[in-house]
């Protein structure tokens, strides 16, 4: 017995899945350019529509701290900002369809957020408008206005849709743990011609391809691979839970994680973890309890046991170490007292021009002037 409404449905994918196959069918027997990367994306886009309307809020989440970047596009933006522009746009045709959508309206955030466009797009235009070299403008730095206001436009994304209480620390995972995508990009370390199609998609990392010219093996994706983990651990288990003896695993993972983002040799990223870790240690009021005695106590075995042994450690380690009072490596320590010399004197250099250009901004670099980067 035939199905009319199921015989509908047959003729309608058919009609929409044998354009698409032909289409394909013709771009691949072409030589590749980016028409043919374009093409297939589209049609890969279509395909994942569905699912797009569906997740776009998780996937936002998940990509906002991603490193991904959508490589076919000018600019090659990172994959959060089309992400974030798609989620708001169905975002707002969700709420004029259903009249029981309630957006969250902070003021306190909002109109700060709403200030800060303003004077972005203000500034912007005094200087002469928004002219990306990537889409043909004649002016360098245009894509960092892009970046305030896609930021400013993400906010709004994500926060127009509440998070369920029994899905908060899933939300929670998917924001913070989409950072472990950095750790791709420390496969330029190892220059490999095979992997080399994954920096399409995960750039390498600066910091990485920096440290191995001046001799410093300096992993920024396991540093910020770590790092995130770390506080997804401080986050989901809390400091308590985290040196609970009835799970010895966590306080173990926890260590080993904190000495592997060592390795990335940032000073910043060692001195913000202790901030961080000792602000949440107080605030759980764990001051008041047998654990800080413990841990005392075990960051003193910690420094008796390693500092005398720390010139031997890998030079990224002593990197990391070398704002306190200890010994390392001479080179090791040249290199990070160039390092803050060198901001140090961009900040003297910069402050005297700031009553200049304080209230509207200074005009992006031209392809005439000479930009030294460091």
């Amino acid at each position: 017995m035939t199905n009319p409404p199921a015989l509908l449905r047959s003729l309608i994918i058919s009609a929409i899945c044998l354009p698409v196959a032909i289409l394909l069918g013709y771009t691949l027997a072409g030589p590749f350019s980016y028409g043919f990367v374009g093409v297939v994306g589209t049609c890969f886009l279509v395909l994942l529509l569905p699912f797009l309307l569906k997740h776009h809020h998780p996937l936002l989440i998940m990509g906002w701290n991603c490193t991904m970047i959508v490589f076919f596009l000018p600019g090659t933006p990172g994959v959060w900002l089309p992400l974030a522009a798609f989620s708001f746009i169905v975002s707002i045709i969700h709420r004029s369809i259903d009249s029981n959508v309630r957006f969250i309206f902070v003021k306190s955030v909002i109109w700060p957020l709403l200030m800060l466009a303003a004077v972005v797009l203000i500034t912007a235009e005094a200087r002469g408008g928004i002219k990306i070299r990537s889409l043909g403008g004649e002016f360098f730095g245009g894509k960092h206005y892009i970046l305030l206001l896609f930021a400013v436009l993400g906010f709004f994304a994500l926060s127009m849709q509440p998070i369920p209480r029994d899905r908060a620390r899933l939300f929670a995972a998917l924001f913070l743990l989409g950072g472990i995508t950095t750790l791709i990009g420390d496969v330029f370390y190892f220059q490999s011609r095979a992997l080399q199609y994954i920096f399409w998609f995960f750039p390498p990392n600066g910091e990485t391809s920096q440290g191995l010219r001046n001799g410093i093996a300096r992993f920024a994706g396991i540093n910020l691979a770590s790092a995130v983990i770390v506080y997804f651990m401080m986050a989901k288990y809390s400091i308590h839970g985290i040196f609970n003896m009835r799970a010895p695993w966590r306080m173990v993972l926890f260590m080993g994680l904190v000495g592997a983002s060592m390795l990335g040799g940032f000073r910043s990223f060692f001195i913000t973890f202790l901030l961080v870790f000792t602000i949440q240690f107080f605030l759980e009021g764990l001051h008041r309890t047998k654990l800080l005695p413990i841990l005392g106590i075990g960051v003193i075995l910690v420094s008796v046991t390693t500092l005398p042994f720390l010139q031997r450690l890998p030079n990224s380690i002593q990197r990391t170490l070398s704002f306190l009072p200890v010994e390392v490596d001479p080179l090791v320590r040249q290199d990070a007292e160039a390092s803050s010399e060198w901001r140090l004197e961009l900040w003297k250099a910069v402050l005297p021009e700031v009553p200049e250009y304080f209230w509207l901004g200074k005009d992006m670099f031209s392809p005439n002037r000479s930009l030294i980067i460091r």
